[in-house]
C-alpha cells in the first residue's frame, strides 16, 4: 500500500507539482519584468505606458504583420538629441495564442521631424523566396560578402545610383547588425519614419540595456542616413522637435 502511495505522489509531484511551479516562477518573472519596465524608463526621463497604443500608426504600419501583437510596453524619449520610441510587442499565432511566443523589441524614429529623412527601403534576414520574389521583378541591392548570405535589402525604386550608394554602405553597419549574434534584425523605412526591430528579442529592463539598444538603433539610422540621405524625397520635413 506505501508503495502505491508512493508511486502516486511521484506521479503527482511530475504532473501536477513541476508544472503549477514552473508557471508560478514564470508569472513572478513576468511581473518582475514588467515592473522594471516602468521603472527603469521613468528614472531614465522617458515617457512610458503600459500596454497603450505604442508606436505611431504610420511607424506601426512598417512592423512587419507576423511580429504585430499585444502591446506590452512602450516609451518615448530622447536620445542624442533624436526623438524615439521603444516598444516590446508580443506576436499572436494565427489561433490567437501570444503566451509562448518571444517578444518583439521594436525602436522607431521619425525621421521627417528631425530633417534626417530616408528613401524607403526594407532591410532583413534573407528569405527562401527570395530568388522568386527577384524572377517577379522586386528588386534587391548588393550587400557585400559575408553579410550577403544572410541579409537582404530590399529595394523600392529603380534608380541605379541609390544601388550602388547601398553596395557602399561601410562593413561595420553590416557587421553592427550582425553582433547581435543571429540575423532577427529588420530595418524599415518609408522615407519619413525608421523602424529598427529585433525579432524575438526581449527588451532587458535595466539603466544600461535599454539605451544601449536605443543606441545601436540610431547609430544604424545615422549609417543609412549619411550614405542614403541624398536619396531622400525632398519636403518631406516637419518642423525640428524643440
Amino acid at each position: 500500500m506505501s508503495e502505491q502511495f508512493s508511486a502516486i505522489s511521484c506521479l503527482f509531484i511530475i504532473f501536477v507539482g513541476f508544472p503549477l511551479l514552473f508557471v508560478g516562477y514564470r508569472a513572478f518573472s513576468e511581473w518582475g519584468h514588467n515592473k522594471a519596465w516602468g521603472e527603469v524608463a521613468t528614472a531614465l526621463g522617458w515617457r512610458y505606458q503600459r500596454h497603450g497604443a505604442g508606436l505611431p500608426n504610420r511607424a506601426m504600419a512598417l512592423v512587419p504583420q507576423f511580429t504585430q501583437g499585444l502591446v506590452l510596453h512602450t516609451a518615448e524619449g530622447v536620445h542624442e538629441g533624436v526623438p524615439f520610441y521603444l516598444c516590446e510587442l508580443k506576436p499572436v499565432t494565427l489561433g490567437g495564442n501570444q503566451h509562448m511566443n518571444p517578444p518583439t523589441a521594436v525602436v522607431a524614429f521619425d525621421c521627417a521631424a528631425v530633417g534626417m529623412t530616408l528613401p524607403a527601403f526594407l532591410i532583413r534576414p534573407k528569405g527562401l523566396t527570395d530568388g522568386l520574389k527577384a524572377y517577379m521583378g522586386y528588386r534587391f541591392a548588393r550587400i557585400p560578402t559575408p553579410y550577403n548570405e544572410d541579409v537582404t535589402f530590399m529595394l523600392v525604386g529603380d534608380d541605379p545610383a541609390f544601388e550602388e550608394a547601398v553596395a557602399k554602405l561601410p562593413k561595420k553597419f553590416w557587421k553592427q547588425l550582425r553582433d547581435w549574434g543571429t540575423w532577427g534584425t529588420y530595418c524599415v523605412s518609408d522615407g519619413e519614419w525608421l523602424v529598427y526591430l529585433r525579432r524575438d528579442v526581449t527588451v532587458v529592463p535595466t539603466i544600461e540595456a535599454m539605451p544601449y539598444l536605443v543606441q545601436r538603433a540610431l547609430h544604424c539610422y545615422k549609417l543609412l542616413n549619411t550614405h542614403l540621405q541624398p536619396f531622400a524625397p525632398l519636403g518631406k520635413e516637419k518642423p525640428a522637435y524643440e
